[in-house]
């Protein structure tokens, strides 16, 4: 990151961001954490995903998205009422913390049961 002012907000935001991340995480219901588990940490694709699930791979993609969608709605919202930031500046974090999201993400759901 070059623009000093941007550089602080993940050393500002970032233990934040995790703990947001992590209660979003643990809120979504199991499919949903399942449906991430199977996709990022085990790398399968939606065609396996709706096999595994007997449905059509468009309808394991749905879910997946949507999954997604709510982990990061959760994040945001759990951050911003931690910090008490505008729309935009949750953007702003949001979009700099991105690339430690599927990391953690990995991370997080080897561990889970």
């Amino acid at each position: 990151i070059d623009d000093p002012d941007l550089r602080v907000l993940p050393e500002t935001y970032g233990d934040g961001f995790k703990a947001a991340f992590q209660g979003a995480l643990a809120a979504l219901p199991e499919r949903d954490r399942l449906l991430l588990r199977l996709s990022v940490v085990d790398g399968m694709g939606v065609d396996a995903i709706g096999a595994l699930h007997g449905v059509h791979k468009a309808t394991a993609a749905r879910w997946i998205a949507k999954a997604r969608e709510d982990l990061a709605d959760g994040t945001r919202t759990r951050l911003g009422e931690r910090f008490r930031l505008s729309r935009t500046e949750l953007e702003s974090i949001t979009r700099l913390c991105r690339s430690q999201v599927d990391v953690s993400l990995v991370r997080l759901l080897r561990k889970s049961p």
